[in-house]
């Protein structure tokens, strides 16, 4: 062209004839339909029987809720048995499997997940078997368990659950547990706790056992040692060291931490306050390894001065308890609808606000999020836009509040603008928030700019912009 912009893209298939003739007839308003991918609640488990099942065999009903039925573009999760060790990416690692996904049909290999999340399906599992990698399993010397994750090798980890299996002849799967004393009231200038734990697993994870440590539970405190204050690994076969602990073959434990204070300065060199940022007595299976069964947490409370010296002086120590929530998607309205264009043969353009949208965060993990949209085709009797034809410029804010955080602010991001003939046929990020900074309340928007071709059906057109929240 011309003057070196690039044509929109044509909207296939147009039927040229004597109606291609025909200009200045009004196109009338576009409406956008716009249904939300919100993210669901938080995804659990339950397995009958979960315990005594049969080694040579037996049929296990798995019912799950709180799953988000459009995440990964609605390619669901898969429901598999295995070795509470193997690696969630590894499909050869595991014995019975199912692919339970929206529109799933009922068959030995998978099964329909409902629009609320909530599924219900069986796997028939035995003690014994071999996977898909040669290994032998044996379940009756590993503990197996039925386990979700997102679907076709998704790297995303929310619809991640573990839900232990006993067979008959085995213990009963118990749950880790963790105890701490003093759980309040702790001296600030310096305190010795000591740690009890029951039902955590001696041979998982070929008997690496777990880390026991004291800090600040940030979103990697399962991965990253280096914000503790005091860290001591507990294995059945602990080194002569203070830095080690005995974990007995009942899955029990007892290590103190001694000297511990509220305030101190960690490995990187950043002081951490105790006070501020929420201190926690904390487990996690050792060396790296992804097994997440083996991860509990206790908060623990200073004392807000040391004790007393004398008379006219003390201290109270103040306690709440602060419940997380989802990961939600708030939207302003399903419509929207664009002023109408009137056909000159050129291409016309036409814009209008999309409905604003509010992202909160209450997960208390801080972990990130991406807010994206991809649009439909637009159509009439007998037209189409093309979705790339539909362009949009982000804006976002945070609206959480202005009482100082103790940390790192909620921040967000607005996308990248598209532009209409490259626009949002694909997906494209309308707002997002990096980990660390991820938690509170956002509003995401912007302006939408729907390019019409001048080859263009007159009609009136409907798409659907799809936004999807992970």
């Amino acid at each position: 062209m011309a003057n070196g912009t690039r044509p929109l893209p044509a909207n296939r298939p147009i039927r040229w004839g004597a109606t291609a003739a025909v200009a200045a007839i009004a196109l009338a308003g576009v409406g956008l339909a716009v249904p939300t991918a919100q993210a669901a609640g938080t995804p659990a488990v339950t397995v009958t029987p979960n315990v005594d099942v049969d080694p040579a065999g037996g049929t296990v009903t798995v019912k799950g809720t709180g799953f988000d039925p459009n995440i990964n573009n609605k390619f669901g999760v898969y429901v598999v048995f295995g070795p509470a060790d193997a690696a969630v990416t590894d499909a050869a690692a595991f014995g019975a499997q199912k692919w339970v996904r929206p529109g799933g049909t009922p068959s030995p290999s998978g099964d329909n997940m409902n629009a609320d999340g909530s599924f219900t399906t069986t796997l028939d599992i035995k003690a014994a078997y071999t996977d898909g990698n040669g290994k032998a399993v044996d379940c009756l010397v590993t503990q197996c368990q039925v386990i979700t994750m997102a679907a076709h090798g998704s790297p995303n980890r929310t619809q991640d659950t573990r839900t232990p299996v006993g067979f008959k002849g085995t213990t009963a799967p118990v749950t880790p547990k963790l105890a701490v004393t003093p759980a309040t009231g702790a001296k600030p200038d310096g305190q010795t706790f000591t740690v009890t734990g029951t039902g955590f697993d001696p041979v998982r994870d070929g008997g690496n056992g777990i880390y026991v440590a004291f800090g600040p539970k940030n979103a990697d405190w399962n991965t990253n040692p280096a914000p503790y204050q005091a860290t001591k690994w507990v294995r059945t076969n602990p080194a002569p060291s203070p830095s080690q602990a005995k974990l007995n073959a009942d899955g029990s434990f007892s290590v103190t931490f001694d000297a511990i204070k509220a305030k101190y300065k960690n490995a990187d060199g950043v002081e951490i306050n105790c006070a501020t940022v929420g201190c926690y007595v904390v487990t996690f299976a050792a060396h790296g390894s992804p097994e997440r069964n083996q991860d509990t947490f206790v908060p623990v409370a200073f004392a807000t001065t040391p004790n007393p010296p004398g008379p006219g002086t003390g201290y109270q120590v103040i306690t709440t308890d602060v419940q997380g929530g989802p990961l939600t998607l708030g939207v302003g309205g399903n419509n929207v609808t664009l002023p109408g264009v009137t056909l000159t043969g050129k291409d016309a353009f036409t814009s209008g606000a999309l409905n604003p949208l509010t992202v909160a965060d209450a997960r208390g993990t801080n972990a990130g999020w991406n807010l994206t949209g991809q649009a439909s085709d637009l159509t009439a009797a007998g037209g189409r836009i093309v979705g790339d034809n539909l362009g949009w410029t982000p804006v976002a804010k945070s609206v959480t509040g202005s009482l100082p955080t103790g940390g790192a602010a909620p921040q967000v991001a607005a996308g990248a603008k598209a532009e209409p003939g490259s626009g949002l046929g694909q997906a494209r990020t309308l707002c997002s928030s990096a980990a660390g900074a991820s938690a509170g309340a956002f509003e995401c928007g912007g302006e939408l700019k729907l390019g019409v071709p001048g080859v263009t059906v007159p009609g009136t057109y409907t798409g659907t912009l799809t936004l999807t929240l992970i």
